[in-house]
C-alpha cells in the first residue's frame, strides 16, 4: 500500500515538474519530464506483469529504473543552473525558480527509490 502511495505521488510531481516546465518555457525539463514520467508508467506495467506472470526482470528492466532518477537528477542540475543565469529579480527568474522547486521535489522521492532499490538489491544476495 505504502508503494502505491509513493509511486501516486512520484508520478504526480513529475507531471507537475513537466508543466512548470512547460510554463517556465524550458524545453529541456518538458522533454525530461515527459521522458521520465513514460518511463515510470512503463516500469509500474513491466513490475505488475512480472509479479502477476511469475516471469524474470530483464536486464533491460534494471538499466530502466536507474535511468529513470538519472534523468531526474540531471534535469534537476540543469534546472538549478539555468536558474543561476537568470537576472536577479525578473520575471524569468520566477518562473525558473518554480521549475527547481518542482524538479527537487521529483528529486526527493526518486532518490528515496534508488536509496531502496540500492537496499533492497544488496540484500537479496545469493
Amino acid at each position: 500500500m505504502f508503494g502505491l502511495f509513493v509511486g501516486a505521488l512520484q508520478l504526480f510531481l513529475l507531471v507537475n515538474a513537466c508543466l512548470r516546465s512547460i510554463g517556465g518555457k524550458w524545453a529541456v525539463g518538458a522533454i525530461g519530464g515527459l521522458t521520465r514520467t513514460v518511463l515510470l508508467l512503463a516500469l509500474t506495467m513491466a513490475t505488475a506483469r512480472i509479479r502477476l506472470a511469475g516471469a524474470q526482470p530483464s536486464p533491460g528492466y534494471a538499466v530502466a529504473m536507474f535511468t529513470g532518477p538519472a534523468i531526474s537528477f540531471v534535469t534537476l542540475a540543469l534546472a538549478f543552473r539555468r536558474r543561476r543565469g537568470m537576472p536577479a529579480g525578473s520575471e524569468a527568474e520566477t518562473a525558473a525558480d518554480k521549475v527547481v522547486t518542482a524538479w527537487i521535489a521529483a528529486g526527493v522521492i526518486d532518490a528515496m527509490f534508488l536509496v531502496i532499490a540500492i537496499a533492497a538489491i544488496s540484500m537479496s544476495g545469493p
